[in-house]
């Protein structure tokens, strides 16, 4: 859409630290940051001094929801049961990426949601969890929705709820666990993986505009709705200010969170970041 040939190299990089601060490096029509939501928690593990704060949201495209699963055959027919079960003092073994994945913040989201506490075993990402899942080795996880909508869909593993205000498309069959506790979530959503494009601040108008236009014209390419769909993400389409409090407040959830579980070095309050506001 741009006309223009982009170089390709290392597909994980606007996932890793060094892939994040080569943004900075400048800018140019050329010079994007194709980043996901990590960079939301850079400063309060100390991983870096700068985050989305420093760049200017292109568009946000595609939103990854979480989603709570369990075996195909587990006993916890719906979310509710699961909760119940855990208040009961049964031990419910979670699965997780470790401290700020997904899965570590979204269980994190729901034990202080609900006063109760989650063995959390660690896995190499959410596919291996998954797979645990399936191989009945722990008894939930909550994952991406990215990670395993051909498995719900499928049949082979149960999901509880998608972590969201509404059901998503993909796996409509699935409750949004606000279905079962309004009001407790409320102030966390939306949250969720994002994915987007960035540039520096800075970056002239102009060559903003550009960039914007194009990326807005691929985003509304049946092709793009066809990938959201089978996918199962969920598209956000976001751009500006819009973008801006979409960032913000998956910020919010997640540092906030990931601090009062003991899984960050520094407070979000250091760096002007609020808690979640109850609405």
């Amino acid at each position: 859409f741009l006309g223009k040939l982009f170089r390709k190299g290392n597909p994980l990089l606007a996932f890793l630290v060094t892939g994040f601060e080569a943004g900075m490096m400048g800018y140019s029509l050329y010079t994007l940051l194709f980043g996901a939501e990590n960079p939301n928690l850079y400063k309060v593990t100390g991983l870096a001094k700068i985050d989305y704060a420093d760049f200017d949201p292109v568009l946000l495209m595609m939103a990854n929801v979480g989603v709570v699963v369990v075996p195909k055959d587990s006993p916890y027919k719906t979310f509710k049961d699961l909760i119940e079960a855990a208040k009961s003092g049964k031990t419910v073994k979670m699965g997780s990426t470790g401290p700020g994945g997904l899965p570590f913040v979204a269980t994190t989201m729901i034990e202080k949601v609900h006063g109760v506490k989650f063995p959390q075993i660690q896995f190499d990402g959410e596919g291996p969890a998954v797979t645990a899942i399936m191989g009945k080795h722990i008894d939930a996880v909550a994952v991406g929705l990215l990670s395993c909508a051909n498995f719900i869909n499928a049949g082979n593993v149960r999901a509880l709820a998608v972590i969201s205000p509404e059901r998503v498309p993909a796996v409509k069959q699935v409750p949004a666990i606000t279905e079962f506790y309004a009001k407790e979530y409320k102030p966390y959503l939306p949250w969720g993986a994002f994915f987007g494009v960035f540039v520096k601040k800075g970056t002239p108008k102009e060559a903003y505009d550009t960039l914007q236009k194009a990326y807005l014209k691929a985003y509304n390419d049946p092709k793009f709705d066809e990938f959201a769909k089978t996918m199962g993400g969920v598209k956000l389409g976001l751009t500006g200010e819009a973008a801006r409090k979409y960032i913000n407040q998956n910020q919010s959830v997640s540092a906030w969170l990931l601090y009062d579980a003991g899984g960050a070095k520094e407070s979000p309050e250091k760096f002007g970041i609020p808690r979640p506001a109850h609405k």
